[in-house]
């Protein structure tokens, strides 16, 4: 089943719960990869209000690499979402959240299945626009994937099921 990326930032808009996760293989071609993906997608749907946060670059460019030791599933998605200036957030229409492979790496799978329970549980209340991690593929990924089958929104997408760009 092929998921539409502009859809989905729809569907999160409208729900409680603002939170999605995509994700794949590492790396890859050169073009096709999930930040190239992310990249083309905001040039094409140049009317889309989108913030895209690359949380690896941020780190470096800050001088702040110890950050990562310190980024439990909580504290990347409130740093992350701190990123935002107040002033974007009217009109905005989501946030992409890549490149954060650098901390998910360091943490063990309950660490991992929390972020992703976080991340599914994002309220409008905490923040008010969609929320879309991008990530590489991992076991945790796709067992939560396995179990949102049936589910009426999906919040965990393979990246190879997202529609071309």
């Amino acid at each position: 089943m092929t998921a539409n990326l502009k859809k989905l930032i729809a569907m999160l808009a409208c729900d409680r719960y603002m939170g999605a996760l995509i994700y794949g293989a590492a790396g890859g071609e050169q073009g096709v990869g999930k930040s190239a993906y992310l990249h083309a997608f905001q040039q094409k749907h140049a009317g889309l209000l989108i913030v895209y946060c690359d949380v690896q670059h941020t780190i470096q460019q800050r001088d702040t690499p110890a950050l990562v030791f310190d980024l439990s599933p909580k504290h990347l998605l409130e740093w992350a979402l701190s990123l935002v200036p107040e002033a974007d957030l009217p009109g905005l229409n989501a946030v992409f959240l890549d490149n954060f492979d650098v901390v998910v790496n360091l943490w063990d799978a309950r660490k991992k299945e929390e972020f992703v329970d976080r991340l599914h549980r994002l309220e409008r209340v905490v923040f008010p626009v969609p929320v879309i991690a991008m990530a590489q593929e991992d076991a945790v990924f796709e067992q939560a994937y396995q179990r949102q089958q049936g589910a009426s929104l999906r919040r965990m997408i393979r990246f190879r099921e997202l529609e071309t760009v």
